[in-house]
């Protein structure tokens, strides 16, 4: 889809969800004739934030594996509620714990050395095990809601992250904070 450059312009109101003074543009065709998409000049806010979210994730990562290692019972709540306290809670919690802090670990390593290849490999390690991690979530109608609906939400949230940044440091879209 392209955007028709004469219909750019600076409607605001309920209709276009602009904020007042911003400008907007509409597609030229497209399934849904009349949407528009806001966009700022002078700010960069493109891929300015996966990058930081995703490498926050990283420390994330670190943290709460080390809080699972060592404190699987209260770590472990948040994803399995009362089941955490069980020893076979804390067994999957410390697995669990020991797998975060290693990937946290390899992409905080990978960004630090500037590797881009070993980056795009840890952050989509990452993903493949948030991904994993959400549909074990979703596939277990036992788990307590809040928790269900809490560790899904996390769990799809940085893996999408995770996902994003590992494709653009693939395509050399990003390099790493090295």
């Amino acid at each position: 889809m392209e955007i028709c450059q004469a219909a750019v312009g600076r409607d605001t109101g309920p209709a276009t969800g602009a904020p007042p003074g911003w400008p907007t543009a509409r597609w030229c065709g497209g399934p849904h004739p009349g949407v528009r998409l806001l966009y700022r000049h002078g700010g960069q806010n493109d891929h300015m934030d996966v990058d930081k979210l995703a490498r926050a994730q990283s420390v994330n990562r670190v943290l709460v594996g080390t809080g699972l290692l060592l404190a699987p019972t209260a770590f472990g709540k948040t994803w399995g509620g009362p089941l955490a306290g069980d020893d076979r809670g804390r067994v999957m919690a410390r697995a669990l714990g020991a797998r975060d802090l290693a990937l946290g670990v390899a992409g905080l390593l990978a960004e630090r050395d500037g590797d881009r290849r070993w980056a795009a490999r840890s952050f989509a390690a990452q993903a493949f095990a948030d991904a994993v991690d959400f549909a074990a979530i979703v596939a277990t109608p036992r788990l307590p809601l809040g928790s269900r609906l809490f560790g899904s939400v996390m769990a799809s949230g940085s893996a999408a992250v995770a996902a994003a940044y590992a494709a653009r440091l693939a395509r050399g879209d990003a390099e790493p904070a090295g």
